[in-house]
C-alpha cells in the first residue's frame, strides 16, 4: 500500500493546480531540517525502512513538483509560440490589405485623370472611402489628392457661363469637407480656384479661399472655422453663417446685388485686416470678440434688433477700422428704429462703461 502511495502521489502533484505546488514546497523546506532530529522517526531508535520510506515520499513529492513545473513552463512556451504565431498572421493579413488598399489608391489617383465624368466621380469617392478608413496617413494623402485635383481642374480659368460647378469638383470639395471637419491637417488649399457658384454649406476646417472666387456662391448655414479669405474679391450672400478664429486680410465682399453681403452672420475671434467693408450690409449679426485693424468701413450699415443687445468690448474693437467722415458706418436698430454712427455708438459704450 505504501509502495503504491509513493507511486500515485507524483501523479497527484503534477495534476494539483500551482498554490497546491507552492503549498508542498514550503512544508517540505520546513520539514527537511526536522529529518535528522530524533524526533521526527518517533523516537531516538528508529527503523530504518521507515526512514528510507518517508525520505522516499519527500524525493517523490520533489519530483512530481519539478514535472509540474516543466509541465507548466512547456504550456507558457507553447501560449508564447501561439501568441507570436498569431501576431505573424496579422501582420501578414495587415500587410495584405495595405496592398490592397494601396492599389486602390492607385487606381482612384488614375481615375482623377480619367475624360469620363463617372470615372472621376468614382476615383473621388474611393479617396474617400480610403481617407476615412485607414487613419491619418491615407486621410492626409487622400485629401491632398483631392486637393490637387480641384487646383487642376479650376485654377486659372474664367469658365463663363456656368450656371454651377461641375458635379466632380463639387464633389471632391464635397468629400475634403467631410473629410477634414473633425481634423486639424492643416490647411486645404483652394487659393486662386475659380468656385463660382459653389455650394457653402455644413463644417469648412481650415480651408484657405486666398485670391480664389467665390461669387455667388450658395451659403446657407455654413460654419467656418480657422478659414482663410485673404484678397477675396467676391459678390456673395452669406446666410446663417458662422465665422471661427478666421481671416479676412485685404479681402472685399460685396451683395450679390440682391441680398445683404452678410445675413444672420456669427463672427467669433476672427480678424479683419485691411478688408474693405465698403457699403457692405451685415443683416442682424453676433459679432464676438474680433480684431479691425485698417479695415475700410464706409457707408457699412450693421443692421441689429436693439443696441442693448451689442456686446461694448467687440463694438469699441471696431473703432481700429477706417472710415470717411462723411460716409461713417452706421448701426441700425430694428425694436425701435433708433440709428447712431459707429463713432457715436463707441462714445457713448466707452462713458457708460465710466460710470
Amino acid at each position: 500500500m505504501q509502495l503504491v502511495w509513493g507511486l500515485v502521489f507524483p501523479g497527484l502533484v503534477m495534476l494539483s493546480p500551482i498554490w497546491v505546488h507552492i503549498g508542498i514546497i514550503s512544508e517540505a523546506i520546513n520539514a527537511v531540517p526536522n529529518i535528522w532530529t530524533p524526533g521526527f522517526w518517533g523516537g531516538v531508535e528508529y527503523n530504518l525502512i521507515e526512514m528510507i520510506r518517508n525520505v522516499g515520499f519527500i524525493g517523490l513529492g520533489l519530483i512530481g513538483i519539478w514535472l509540474a513545473w516543466r509541465r507548466v513552463g512547456s504550456a507558457d512556451s507553447q501560449a508564447i509560440a501561439a501568441n507570436e504565431t498569431a501576431r505573424a498572421a496579422n501582420e501578414t493579413a495587415r500587410f495584405a490589405e495595405l496592398s490592397h488598399w494601396s492599389v486602390r489608391f492607385n487606381n482612384a489617383a488614375n481615375n482623377l485623370a480619367s475624360a469620363s465624368a463617372a470615372e472621376r466621380c468614382a476615383g473621388i469617392y474611393t479617396l474617400s472611402e480610403i481617407g476615412g478608413e485607414l487613419g491619418d496617413e491615407y486621410l492626409y494623402n487622400s485629401v491632398r489628392m483631392l486637393e490637387a485635383f480641384i487646383r487642376e481642374r479650376r485654377e486659372g480659368e474664367e469658365f463663363e457661363g456656368e450656371l454651377s460647378l461641375p458635379t466632380d469638383v463639387e464633389m471632391a470639395l464635397s468629400q475634403i469637407r467631410n473629410l477634414t471637419a473633425d481634423t486639424h491637417l492643416g490647411p486645404v488649399n483652394l487659393n486662386k480656384c475659380n468656385l463660382k457658384r459653389m455650394r457653402l454649406i455644413g463644417r469648412w476646417n481650415n480651408f484657405n479661399f486666398d485670391s480664389a472666387d467665390i461669387s455667388h456662391a450658395q451659403s446657407q448655414s455654413a460654419r467656418f472655422y480657422n478659414c482663410d479669405f485673404g484678397q477675396v474679391s467676391s459678390a456673395i450672400h452669406f446666410n446663417q453663417a458662422i465665422f471661427e478664429w478666421s481671416k479676412f486680410t485685404a479681402s472685399k465682399l460685396i451683395s450679390d446685388g440682391i441680398n445683404p453681403t452678410f445675413t444672420m452672420c456669427e463672427f467669433l475671434q476672427c480678424e479683419f485686416y485691411l478688408a474693405d467693408f465698403t457699403d457692405t450690409v451685415f443683416e442682424m449679426p453676433k459679432i464676438g470678440m474680433c480684431t479691425w485693424n485698417y479695415c475700410i468701413l464706409s457707408g457699412a450699415k450693421f443692421r441689429v434688433s436693439s443696441l442693448k443687445s451689442l456686446k461694448p468690448h467687440s463694438i469699441i474693437a471696431m473703432a481700429a477700422a477706417t472710415w470717411t467722415d462723411d460716409n461713417p458706418p452706421v448701426f441700425l436698430s430694428k425694436d425701435d428704429g433708433q440709428k447712431i454712427t459707429l463713432p457715436d455708438l463707441v462714445t457713448k459704450l466707452k462713458d457708460a462703461m465710466k460710470k
